[in-house]
């Protein structure tokens, strides 16, 4: 990820997936276009479940494996 004050670009394997630009209209902006010039938390969770919301699959196994967090700051 590309992260600077006017926008931000993500990858994967060295292609571009997605493209946020910051608008230039002070409007959009008190409107939340962009929200990314204050702190925030990282959070790693996983989702379990079918189509419903709460029925998850009691008899599968959920497993998580991160490789590496890279944080700017």
């Amino acid at each position: 990820m590309v992260w600077t004050l006017a926008y931000i670009v993500m990858y994967v394997d060295g292609k571009i997936t997605g493209t946020f630009l910051k608008s230039n209209d002070s409007e959009e902006i008190e409107g939340g276009q962009w929200t990314f010039d204050r702190q925030y938390y990282i959070i790693h969770n996983q989702s379990v479940g079918d189509d419903n919301w709460n029925t998850p699959m009691l008899n599968a196994v959920y497993e998580t494996e991160i490789d590496w967090i890279k944080v700017y700051q």
